[in-house]
């Protein structure tokens, strides 16, 4: 059942499913295909592309305590207009509390990779403004190790849908201010300023991970070959 599959986890980490704002009358989360035949996703309802607070997701059931060191990964692709949508933020992973939010891995109104650990500080810049392509599915993993009260960043990423078998760093050893909130994990939600659900994803999310330690690249790419080393991946343009 739907219910089961919200429960598809290790170490006793169960996720409900939320609505934001007016979520929930508008739409619901769906199971779809994944980013091959043989897999299945869940979509997030995002009830207005303009808004960012209404749609429906998914966060823990229990507070979530980030490690000193670890590692977040998953599937993902991301759904919006070709022009995007201006000021748009759609949130993978966060968490928030204490005050502060945490964005571990999000998209801007373009699609471009976002992470953040502190309203004080600037988004995180990555390697050529890496954007993702929307409708494209993709592989990303983040490392985060807590250093003197800040976060040092390395994201790498592969473009399934374009049959790329290569990670690109696309965060290299960046230090960020902040460091991950402790507070209830929303996956395809983030939270606002007054701790109410916000920030929907648009599109589809898959194999969502988070590890207590940072996983090496030559590691993260045995994960990538795992999926697509088997199945054929149906190249886009």
């Amino acid at each position: 059942t739907t219910q089961e599959q919200y429960r598809d986890h290790r170490g006793g980490f169960p996720l409900s499913e939320v609505a934001m704002g007016e979520g929930r009358g508008r739409g619901t989360l769906r199971a779809v295909r994944g980013f091959d035949a043989t897999t299945t996703a869940f979509a997030v309802h995002r009830s207005d592309e303009s808004d960012n607070f209404r749609g429906v997701a998914l966060q823990s059931e229990a507070v979530f305590e980030p490690p000193p060191e670890m590692t977040v990964e998953l599937l993902l692709n991301l759904n919006l207009p070709k022009d995007g949508v201006k000021g748009a933020v759609f949130a993978a992973l966060a968490t928030r509390g204490g005050g502060r939010s945490s964005f571990f891995l999000a998209a801007l109104e373009h699609g471009q990779l976002m992470q953040i650990l502190s309203a004080d500080a600037s988004f995180i810049e990555t390697a050529d403004d890496y954007a993702f392509v929307p409708g494209h599915w993709y592989y990303v993993a983040s490392n985060l190790r807590t250093v003197s009260g800040q976060t040092q960043v390395n994201t790498y990423a592969a473009n399934l849908s374009r049959g790329e078998r290569k990670l690109t760093r696309v965060v290299k050893d960046q230090l960020i201010a902040g460091v991950p909130a402790v507070g209830r994990l929303g996956v395809g939600k983030g939270f606002d300023a007054n701790d109410a659900h916000a920030y929907p994803w648009s599109g589809d999310l898959d194999e969502v991970a988070i590890y207590d330690a940072v996983i090496d690249e030559g590691t993260l790419e045995r994960h990538l070959q795992a999926i697509v080393g088997t199945r054929g991946v149906a190249s886009q343009p």
